[in-house]
């Protein structure tokens, strides 16, 4: 007799998903910041060591503030509105987000000063641009 039991294990990528699900209803621009997130997310599968001590779920909601504060500007902390906020706040706290962030945001940076040719971040800047190209 066979269970039928599916057992994974939570990835970022399958909190990105979640949230920008519930996201998604609440705004109808969600979707670069979602594009971006998911992006930032794939970086961040590259400098795993830095990201090791966070949760998925909290790299998720990281990639999400950073993806808006890259887009919209402003503090990494009120980079969501406080009705997005209060979905994260929920299950982290505000400084966990922040100290994630701030890794996360040196990444971006670290990725944006680095040539993507001959660097370890030309297979995620591949990527996404035959993404976009085939969004377009």
């Amino acid at each position: 007799m066979a269970l039928n039991f599916d057992v994974f294990e939570p990835t970022t990528s399958t909190f990105l998903k979640l949230y920008n699900f519930v996201m998604t209803e609440q705004a109808t621009s969600q979707h670069k910041v979602a594009f971006l997130a998911q992006f930032l997310a794939d970086l961040m599968l590259i400098s795993q060591e830095s990201m090791e001590p966070f949760l998925p779920s909290l790299i998720a909601s990281t990639c999400l503030m950073v993806a808006n504060y890259i887009l919209h500007g402003g503090k990494v902390s009120d980079a969501l509105k406080p009705r997005d906020r209060s979905l994260f706040s929920e299950w982290h706290s505000l400084e966990a987000l922040e100290r994630c962030s701030s890794k996360l945001l040196d990444l971006w940076l670290e990725s944006q000063m680095t040539g993507t040719r001959m660097s370890r971040f030309q297979a995620v800047y591949s990527k996404f641009t035959a993404m976009a190209k085939e969004r377009q």
